[in-house]
């Protein structure tokens, strides 16, 4: 279970990937097109979009290649993304870096090596677009800017994909907060049906901490048979961990967390989970939570980390209304 943190510059850069929410996804023709023109313009047996993380290097795109990933400690582009200038090798076997690298003493024994830092939006160097060849080669100025102007592309394309984010984020919280059902039950439940859609999970919950116990509050799911008004001990459910914590905490493989062994995780059968506690008048009043019982393939970016924080917010504020009202009808009757 992760809670954010301010990171150093790789784990800075290592959550900016994961932001940019490429990697394993499946291939996409936007970006095939590139690596195709590139292998067309330069003649080359191999172009790659290589994206690194903290151990290896994937291929969201790749020409000439079959593997979809290689090892980040033997790989070219881990070299190259330590700058903002192309690494261009002419020769392996004359590069005492790369003389005797398993990649080029063996399959695909690369000789020729130029690769250009691609950069998220914040600066962040996150990968390259390379291309490879078996036999020594040197670039000339104007094929070295030809890579770097087509790398700029790739980069755009990468920008927009976090734009659509950030915009689906926004909208989505636009929806919710003009939601205008009376029944304030029926409310949170759209509320939780919308958080549902743009976390891309099938089971939002709301509960309220009475005591040891925990009560389903409101309940949205496309799979699961809870009910509202359901109780559980207290540690034996979600709530018992969130309500430890201030912030949004989140997992996207809990069978590989720290919290495998708790209880809420075998009654409930939930692989990827994010929640936040949800306090009213200033007291800890119950959970925010959405999962769902599949591994999520990416960690949660910091937009949508971000949404559950603002939606927590709202719907303190949606509890607090609705004990509000109650209160006044209580006095009216």
């Amino acid at each position: 279970m992760q809670s954010p943190r301010r990171p150093d510059d790789e784990d800075f850069r290592l959550t900016t990937l994961q932001e940019c929410g490429l990697l394993d996804t499946p291939k996409e023709q936007r970006f095939d097109r590139l690596t195709l023109l590139a292998k067309q313009i330069f003649k080359t047996e191999i172009v790659l979009i290589s994206l690194i993380d903290d151990r290896r290097q994937w291929f969201k795109s790749n020409q000439g290649l079959e593997a979809t990933q290689t090892c980040r400690n033997i790989s070219f582009c881990g070299h190259a993304i330590l700058s903002d200038e192309i690494l261009h090798v002419p020769d392996a076997f004359q590069d005492l870096r790369f003389f005797d690298n398993p990649l080029v003493v063996g399959a695909p024994f690369i000789r020729f090596y130029a690769g250009a830092p691609l950069q998220a939006k914040n600066g962040q160097r996150i990968g390259t677009l390379c291309i490879i060849d078996s036999q020594p080669r040197t670039l000339t100025s104007d094929e070295l800017s030809a890579l770097r102007n087509l790398a700029d592309c790739i980069e755009h394309e990468i920008g927009n994909a976090q734009s659509i984010r950030q915009h689906n984020a926004l909208l989505t919280l636009t929806k919710i907060t003009s939601l205008t059902f009376q029944d304030p039950q029926i409310l949170l439940r759209e509320t939780l049906a919308l958080g549902c859609q743009y976390l891309q999970v099938t089971t939002g919950v709301i509960s309220h901490i009475q005591e040891n116990e925990s009560v389903i509050q409101v309940y949205f799911s496309t799979s699961g048979n809870i009910r509202e008004g359901e109780r559980y001990r207290k540690e034996y459910t979600f709530s018992d961990f969130v309500n430890k914590e201030h912030d949004v905490i989140y997992a996207t493989n809990l069978s590989q967390s720290s919290f495998s062994q708790h209880p809420s995780y075998h009654q409930f059968k939930q692989e990827t989970y994010i929640g936040i506690p949800l306090f009213v008048e200033g007291k800890r009043y119950g959970t925010l939570g959405f999962s769902d019982a599949q591994v999520r393939q990416n960690e949660f970016t910091e937009v949508e980390i971000e949404f559950v924080n603002v939606l927590g917010d709202w719907v303190n504020g949606t509890i607090k209304r609705q004990q509000l009202n109650y209160s006044i009808q209580r006095q009216n009757n």
